[in-house]
């Protein structure tokens, strides 16, 4: 497959292969010079090598800066790739598929429950009466996830596997244009 195979105007679908109604629906515009339009990520480019589509929104970009006098390293985001699974005729089928670095700041991390007395937690979400639980990275990122009580203990990781499967969920595309 060439990278102008998806030059284009395509249209996300529905699990049962039919196009979501306006204002419902996510379209990308690929254009052959490299440039692209995304529905709800707006302008941006994209590129395509060895199987894989990467998308890059304007936004992941970062604006001009001064020079910063400290050496303090600024992690810039990693523009989304999706695998290509399938392009016949005006069908496209993709899945996110992150780079290893990503992958370990997102999926996989280790569940524990905190203490209520924990420094750092939110005193509101804990007057509302939920439970803190401690969400840790294979990358080193945490981030702390609060749910109700009568959720149960497999609760988080529940929540977790779903979130996780959703993101690599394949993702249908019709052209339009």
């Amino acid at each position: 497959m060439l990278s102008s195979d998806l030059v284009g105007t395509w249209r996300l679908v529905t699990s049962d292969g039919n196009p979501f109604d306006p204002p419902r629906f996510d379209e990308w515009i690929l254009r052959e010079e490299g440039t692209a339009n995304f529905t709800h990520l707006g302008p941006g480019t994209w590129t395509y090598n060895d199987g894989f589509l990467t998308i890059k929104p304007d936004y992941l970009s970062p604006a001009p800066r001064r020079a910063r006098a400290s050496r303090e390293r600024v992690r810039q985001p990693v523009p989304p790739r999706f695998e290509v699974l399938r392009l016949l005729d005006d069908q496209l089928d993709l899945r996110y598929a992150p780079d290893e670095e990503t992958r370990q700041r997102l999926f996989g991390p280790v569940i524990r429950r905190l203490p209520l007395d924990a420094p750092g937690l939110s005193k509101s979400s804990l007057a509302a009466g939920l439970l803190p639980w401690a969400l840790e990275y294979p990358a080193g990122n945490t981030a702390t996830l609060y749910l109700p009580d009568d959720e149960g203990p497999n609760a988080p990781a529940t929540m977790i596997a779903a979130v996780e499967r959703s993101l690599l969920q394949v993702m249908g595309f019709i052209r339009t244009g």
